[in-house]
C-alpha cells in the first residue's frame, strides 16, 4: 500500500480540501480545484514571494513538495512504531494532525500536477498556484508539528534507548533471512521475465542489504551517545536504525508484489490477446458488409501487435507491462472507430469487461512506484511524486464511477496505469543520477571530499549510502564539515524549509574516520 502522501479516498480528500485556481481555469479530471482566496487589502504587506522569478518560485515549490511528502512519510512511519507500542487510541490525536497534513499534500500536488500539464498557464496562474503550493506545504509542517512534543513524550526515546536497541537487534535475523529469500525470488524473476519488467526491483535486495548494514552502524551509534550522555542523539540514532529496517520491510516486500503484479499482468496480457481477436472479427465483419471503411486501418495495426505480442510470449521472459501497452495503444485505434458502430449499452459492457484487470494493473504500478519512491526518497524529486498522487487520484476517481459510468472509469483507469509507469521512469532517472556526477554534488559532496563510490547508494562505509539514497540520513557536509543529520526527524519529519521538527543535524561524523 501507498505510504505518506497518498492512500484510499484521496480523490475525494483532494476535492473537499480544494486547491485556489484562477478562474475562467477549463475543468481538468476531477474538476476545477478550489481553494483559499486570501485577501490583499491596499495596506497589505508585500509578499516577498512576488519579487521572485516564476522559475526560483518553481524551484522553492518543488523543494517544499519533497520536504513535505517526506516529512509525511517519516510521521506515518513514526506513527505505526508508536501504535505498535501503545495501541490505536494512542495516536488519536496524531493520526488527525497526519490526515490534515495529508490534505494539504493532496491538494499541493494536484496544483503542482496543473502546473506541469499540457495546458498553458499565465504568468499570473502559475504565481497565484506556486505560492499556494509553498503555504500548503508550510501547513503540512504546522500541522505536524501541532502535537509534535506530546508524541516524543508518548515514544519516550530519549528514555528507552536500551530496551529500543534491544528490539531492533531481535528483528535483524528475520530481516536478513527476507532479504534472502529476496534474492532468490529475484533470480527466478530474472530467469521468467525481462530485464525492464524488473526495473523497480532489480536492486532491492542490495539495497535492503545496505539498510541492514547501516542498522548496525546506527546501532554503534546510538550505544556510543548513550554511554556519553547524548540522550538526544542516540535516540535520533534509533530512529534511523528503525527506520532502516522498515525499508528493508519495503524493499524486499516490493520484490514479493512485482512477482504476483508480474503473474497479474502476464493473465491480463492473454485476455487482452483473446478480447482484441473478438474486437478484430467484430471489425472485420463490419468491414466486410462495406461500411466504416474507417475501421480498415486499426484492424490491420490491431492484428499487427497481436503477432508482436504472441512472438514476445513465445520467445520467453517477456515485460507484461510493455506488452500491455502495446494491447492498450492498438485497441484505443480500434475502439474509436467501433465505438461509432456499437450503441451505449454494448461500449458499456465492454468497458465493465475491462474494467477490474485495468484498475488491478494500475493500483500495482502505483504500488510498485510508491515502494521504490519510498526506499529511495533521498534521491527521488518533485515531479515523480507529483505523476504518482495524480495517478492515485485518478485510480480513486477510476474505482467511484465504476458502478455508474464504467467507460469513463476505464479511461481514468487507464489514465493512473499512464501516470504511474511515467512516475516510476523519473523517479529512476533521479536515482540513476543519484551518486553520479551532479547527484551528489546537490548534497554537498564534491571533488576531493574523501569519498568513494562504486554506484547507486554504493561505496560508503557502514551503509551510510544506502541511508543517505533512503534518505534515513540527512546530509549537512556544505561546507567540508563532516556533520550528518540523523533519520528523517520522528513525527514532524526533518528540517525540509520550516516543516516540522526542525533540525537534527551536528552529530558528529559517523563513519569511522570521515567518508
Amino acid at each position: 500500500p501507498l505510504t505518506g502522501l497518498l492512500g484510499a479516498g484521496a480523490v475525494a480528500a483532494a476535492v473537499a480540501g480544494g486547491v485556489a485556481v484562477a478562474r475562467g481555469r477549463k475543468r481538468k479530471d476531477g474538476g476545477e480545484a478550489r481553494g483559499r482566496e486570501v485577501a490583499a487589502g491596499p495596506a497589505a504587506p508585500r509578499d516577498p514571494l512576488d519579487a521572485l522569478p516564476v522559475e526560483e518560485l518553481r524551484t522553492k515549490a518543488g523543494s517544499k513538495l519533497v520536504a513535505a511528502d517526506d516529512a509525511i512519510r517519516s510521521s506515518e512511519q513514526e506513527l505505526g512504531f508508536a501504535m505498535a507500542s501503545y495501541g490505536e487510541k494512542s495516536v488519536g490525536t496524531f493520526r488527525e494532525d497526519l490526515d490534515k497534513a495529508k490534505e494539504h499534500m493532496r491538494a499541493s500536488f494536484q496544483l503542482q500536477h496543473q502546473l506541469d500539464d499540457e495546458i498553458p498557464d499565465t504568468e499570473a496562474d502559475q504565481r497565484s498556484w506556486l505560492k499556494e503550493i509553498i503555504a500548503r506545504c508550510d501547513e503540512v509542517g504546522a500541522a505536524l508539528a501541532a502535537h509534535e512534543k506530546e508524541f516524543n513524550s508518548l515514544r519516550d526515546l530519549e528514555n528507552r534507548v536500551p530496551e529500543a536497541l534491544e528490539g531492533i537487534a531481535a528483528k535483524v535475523p528475520a530481516a536478513e533471512e527476507r532479504v534472502r529469500r529476496a534474492e532468490s525470488a529475484l533470480v527466478a524473476l530474472h530467469g521468467s521475465y525481462a530485464e525492464s519488467a524488473l526495473a523497480e526491483v532489480k536492486d532491492n535486495a542490495a539495497q535492503a542489504r545496505q539498510r541492514i548494514e547501516f542498522v548496525r552502524t546506527a546501532e554503534a551509534k546510538a550505544k556510543e551517545a548513550w554511554n556519553s550522555g547524548d540522550r538526544s542523539t542516540a535516540a535520533l540514532a534509533v530512529r534511523a536504525a528503525e527506520e532502516s529496517l522498515a525499508q528493508v520491510d519495503t524493499l524486499t516486500a516490493a520484490v514479493d508484489g512485482a512477482d504476483q503484479s508480474l503473474r497479474t499482468m502476464l493473465q491480463n496480457v492473454h485476455t487482452g490477446i483473446a478480447q482484441s481477436e473478438q474486437d478484430v472479427a467484430e471489425a472485420e465483419a463490419v468491414v466486410r458488409s462495406g461500411a466504416h471503411s474507417d475501421l480498415a486501418g486499426p484492424v490491420a495495426g490491431m492484428k499487427q501487435t497481436l503477432t508482436t505480442v504472441r512472438s514476445s510470449l513465445a520467445s520467453g521472459r517477456p515485460d507484461p507491462l510493455d506488452l500491455l501497452r502495446r494491447l492498450e495503444a492498438a485497441h484505443r485505434q480500434l475502439d474509436v472507430p467501433l465505438s461509432s458502430v456499437r450503441d451505449g449499452r454494448e461500449q458499456a459492457r465492454q468497458a465493465a469487461q475491462m474494467l477490474q484487470a485495468a484498475i488491478v494493473q494500475a493500483q500495482a504500478q502505483i504500488d510498485g512506484t510508491a515502494s521504490f519512491i519510498g526506499a529511495r526518497r533521498g534521491a527521488v524529486g518533485s515531479e515523480a511524486r507529483t505523476r504518482l498522487a495524480e495517478a492515485d487520484r485518478a485510480l480513486q476517481t477510476a474505482m467511484q464511477l465504476g458502478g455508474s459510468d464504467p467507460v469513463t472509469a476505464l479511461q481514468h483507469a487507464q489514465r493512473a496505469s499512464q501516470l504511474a509507469d511515467r512516475a516510476s521512469e523519473l523517479a529512476q532517472e533521479d536515482v540513476s543520477g543519484f551518486g553520479y556526477g551532479g547527484g551528489m554534488g546537490t548534497m554537498g559532496y564534491g571533488p576531493g571530499m574523501g569519498y568513494q563510490r562504486s554506484g547507486v547508494g554504493g561505496g560508503f562505509a557502514g551503509g551510510l549510502g544506502g541511508a543517505l539514497l533512503g534518505g534515513i540520513l540527512m546530509n549537512s557536509m556544505l561546507g567540508g564539515g563532516h556533520h550528518d543529520s540523523w533519520g528523517g526527524g520522528g513525527f514532524g519529519g526533518f528540517d525540509g524549509g520550516g516543516l516540522g521538527g526542525g533540525d537534527f543535524g551536528g552529530f558528529g561524523d559517523i563513519s569511522g574516520g570521515g567518508f
